[in-house]
Order: C-alpha cells, then structure tokens, then sequence
C-alpha cells in the first residue's frame, strides 16, 4: 500500500509541476498564442463551417482555467491519496497493537521491507520483546524477593531466639561471673548478625535506588586493602588462616577508597567464611598499562566454573553455602561498586583448590 501511493504520488508530483509549468508559460505567452490560434488554426476551420469566430480573448482565459482547475485538482488528488494512506497506516498500527495484545505477534509481517510500516512494526516488536523481558524479569525478581525474604526470617528466627534466651539466662541470679560474661559474648554476637543483614539490605536498597556516589581520586591501594584486611582479620585469626600481601605500599590508583573497601571486604570476607581453618588467602596487587590488578585468592570450597557469572546476581547463593551465613548481596555489590569505577572483575578456579578473583580498577580517570 505505501509503494503503491508512493508511486501515485510521484506521478501526481510530476503532472501537478507539468501542468503548473505550462500555466506559467501560458499566462506570459499565451495571450498572443491564442491570437495567432484563431486565425491560422482550427479556429478557421470552424469559422468557415459554422460562421463563428470565438475570440482570441475567451480562449485565452478558457485555457489558463483549464490549467489551473487541472493543478487544483492534482492538489486535491494528492490530499485525497495521502488521507487514505495515513487511514491505512493507522488501521495497520492498530491491527499490529491489537496483535500483540492478543499474543499472536507479528509473524506475517515482513520486517525487512523498507516501509513506514515495516520500521514501525519493527520498533512494536523491540517493545513487545522488551515488555515480555520485564514480565519475565519482575516475575523472576519477585521470586528472589519471595526467597529473600524466607531466608532473612529463618536466619533472623535463630538469632533473635538464643537473644531471648540469654536475656531470659541472664535474668537468673544462680548465674557465676563468667558465665554472665559468656552470655553476654553470645549476645554481642547474635547482636552482629543481625546488624549484618539490615546491613547488608540497606546496602543493596542504596545501590538499586544510585544514591551511591563515587568520589574517585589518586591515591595508595596499599591503603585501601589494609582497611579492608582490618575488618576480616579478627575472624581470620580465629580459623588460623594466613594471609599473604604482595603490593607496593605507594601504588597509586584511581579508585573511590570508602566503596572499594567495601568491594574487596565482600571478597575476603567470603574467603575468609569458605576457607578451612588453617587455609591462606593471597592478595597479590600488580601495576598494568591501563588498570591495576588486584588478586586474591583462597583454598576455599571454591565456585562451580557454570556458576561463575551468577554469583553475581542478587540474591543468588549456591546450594553447598546455604548453611553459611549470608543473603548473596555481596558479590553482587562488588561487581556493581567496581564497575561504577569504570573497572571490572573475574573468577577463575585456583590451581590446586579454591577461587581466584581478579579486580581491576583504572590507573588514571577514564
């Protein structure tokens, strides 16, 4: 339909020009034309036959109308084809909206034509595939959310249950100093894990909502690990892990200190929680042309290789931790914090046993 008007109105287009030619040809010329027409042409003929002579004049006037009654026309030739081909256009729209509406998508229409219509219905198409993708996606969200929520009960229930029980033991005077004391180590302790996970969630609501702001500059990684290292060496002692530091303590790097903290904290921290006591944990940091790579590996449980790519994800825990404390959020934070820094971050197996992450942050701005 749109090839066909098309091509009506390029003829249309080309008479209307014609024809608005030969009016302004006429209008300059044809006044002495008719003149000469009434005596040397059929004009003549008539004379003879008839006895009337039409006057040069009427003629003249006659014709210029006729030229321009004829571009009128072409005028409204034109509006009339382009009002049914935009009713048409439109009826399309909304037999291709009615489709996918109904399901049925847009299977018998060839998409590969160049028409209005075709690069319309193609857009129709992107829209409808990435409509099916939210669906999908809320669906599958509320689904994690609906698993979330199951495992922040069960992992709350068994905290806030030995917290009542030790207020209801540290209730009772038949109780020795140090048992007061132990008690209350427990307390502190049940107090953390449950400080962990509000933590935690209010992380990942501060990241899906941007109000994480990244406020790079140059400055010691050496540092920046340090403080990380801080926050899991206590339980790192406990296990009797070793952890070994390869990095130049003035290697500058472009990064964001606060959140990359935060970044390699989730890293170790989960080497730290999968390791065996007596394991190791290598940070290895090394100066590239481009980004500087931070290593580190454990002797841990180790990742599954078809599982590389989703403990990224939010929320998503393979099944050999879930009797590790944990909700999945913090894989999914690093790769997010690092990637905000214009870097990037990998998982490999180790050689013997365990997991290598690489870490790469920028050595400049980018």
């Amino acid at each position: 339909m749109e090839k066909q008007y098309n091509k009506k109105k390029q003829y249309i287009i080309i008479f209307m020009i014609v024809l608005a030619v030969l009016e302004i040809i006429w209008l300059l010329f044809g006044e002495k034309f008719s003149g000469w027409a009434v005596r040397r042409t059929v004009f003549d003929w008539v004379h003879i036959s008839t006895g009337l002579m039409p006057r040069a004049d009427l003629i003249y006037k006659i014709t210029a109308l006729a030229l321009l009654f004829g571009i009128l026309f072409c005028i409204w030739l034109l509006l009339y084809l382009t009002e049914r081909a935009v009713d048409k256009f439109l009826e399309d729209i909304i037999q291709l909206l009615d489709n996918i509406i109904d399901g049925r998508g847009l299977v018998s229409l060839n998409l590969n034509q160049e028409t209005y219509l075709s690069k319309c219905a193609a857009k129709l198409e992107k829209l409808h595939e990435l409509m099916l993708y939210e669906r999908s996606t809320g669906a599958e969200d509320k689904a994690k959310m609906k698993t979330l929520i199951s495992d922040i009960s069960h992992q709350l229930r068994t905290p806030l249950s030995n917290i009542k029980m030790l207020i209801n033991t540290l209730g009772r005077e038949n109780i020795t100093k140090e048992e007061q004391n132990l008690f209350w180590q427990q307390f502190v302790s049940q107090i953390d894990k449950i400080e962990f996970l509000m933590q935690s969630l209010i992380k990942a609501s501060r990241l899906e909502s941007g109000v994480i702001d990244i406020h790079r500059q140059e400055q010691s990684i050496f540092d920046t690990i340090a403080q990380a290292l801080g926050n899991i060496f206590i339980e790192a002692e406990k296990k009797g892990i070793e952890i070994s530091v390869d990095c130049k303590e003035n290697l500058p790097v472009y990064h964001d200190r606060k959140w990359t903290e935060e970044a390699l904290f989730n890293i170790l921290d989960n080497a730290v929680k999968y390791t065996p006591e007596k394991g190791n944990i290598d940070i290895t940091v090394s100066a590239q042309e481009i980004y500087t790579e931070i290593k580190i590996s454990d002797n841990g449980i180790g990742v599954s290789p078809e599982h590389y790519e989703d403990i990224f994800k939010r929320f998503y825990r393979e099944d050999k931790v879930h009797d590790y404390n944990g909700i999945g959020v913090g894989l999914y934070l690093t790769r997010q914090i690092i990637f905000m820094q214009n870097g990037y971050i990998t998982v490999h197996k180790r050689d013997t046993q365990g997991t290598v992450f690489k870490v790469y942050l920028p050595n400049k701005e980018m």
